[in-house]
């Protein structure tokens, strides 16, 4: 996703753009999630402040690109407990 975004405002501004995908495309985090961004990954100096413009320029795309998707906000909420005991691990 973030290779897509770049080559896309790059191209926006006149720059020719190729971009190489090092294996399968959307292989990685972007492709298996579809797009699913969590603002808190980047919570925190130094990119809290890129964090928050990306949610807000995400919010904006759909009303600027035709298309069949669009931005869903949500809320979720994430948990840990501790690894359970197992016959294995005694």
């Amino acid at each position: 996703m973030i290779g897509a975004c770049t080559a896309r405002f790059l191209r926006r501004h006149g720059v020719d753009v190729i971009v190489v995908e090092r294996t399968d495309v959307a292989a990685a985090a972007s492709g298996k999630a579809g797009g699913f961004l969590a603002r808190c990954w980047c919570a925190g100096p130094p990119l809290d402040a890129l964090a928050r413009r990306s949610f807000a320029r995400h919010a904006q795309l759909p009303e600027q690109i035709a298309g069949d998707w669009g931005c869903r906000p949500m809320t979720a909420y994430a948990a840990s407990l501790p690894p359970m005991a197992s016959p294995c691990n005694r």
